[in-house]
Parts: C-alpha cells; sequence; structure tokens
C-alpha cells in the first residue's frame, strides 16, 4: 500500500460553491444566515488569506463575482500575495 505524504485541501461548502459557480447555493447559504464576508476579510488592506471574491475570480466565475460584489465585496480588497480581485481575474 501507498501512502500520500500530503492531506487533502479542505473546502468550507461556502468557498466550493463560490468555485464552482453556484449562485442559487451562495443564495441559500446566506437566507439560512452565512456570512458571506469576515469583517477582516473584507475591510482590511491586508487579509491572512483570499476572499470570496479572490476565489470567484480565480475560477473565472463572472456571476459569482457579480453577486458577491452586489452583497457589498470589497473589490479593492488584497490577498495574502497583495492582489486584488480583478488583478487574480486578470492573471
Amino acid at each position: 500500500s501507498s501512502s500520500s505524504t500530503t492531506s487533502p485541501r479542505v473546502v468550507r461548502p461556502i468557498v466550493a460553491a463560490c468555485e464552482a459557480g453556484h449562485v442559487g447555493i451562495i443564495q441559500i447559504l446566506v437566507s439560512a444566515g452565512a456570512k458571506l464576508f469576515n469583517d477582516s476579510d473584507e475591510n482590511e488592506s491586508v487579509s491572512t488569506t483570499s476572499t470570496l471574491l479572490h476565489q470567484a475570480a480565480r475560477s473565472g466565475q463572472a456571476e459569482m463575482a457579480q453577486y458577491l460584489i452586489s452583497c457589498g465585496a470589497n473589490m479593492e480588497a488584497k490577498d495574502s500575495d497583495g492582489n486584488t480581485p480583478l488583478l487574480v481575474a486578470t492573471s
């Protein structure tokens, strides 16, 4: 038997839905009380991780990005590498 030295990536459901472009699922999660944004992620100039808008941009999910922006996503938020969602989308 072989053993793997890497751990599987753990993804929160809201992140997985965002990356896959499932706007309807995000809307259901929000209506059930899920928070789209942590104050530290969206309101600080540099977060320790990427935001949901970064995830949508990285995954090419334009409709999801539009939805997140309509919900108040910070388009100027920077990820841990100093990139905005727009820069991530065009990379």
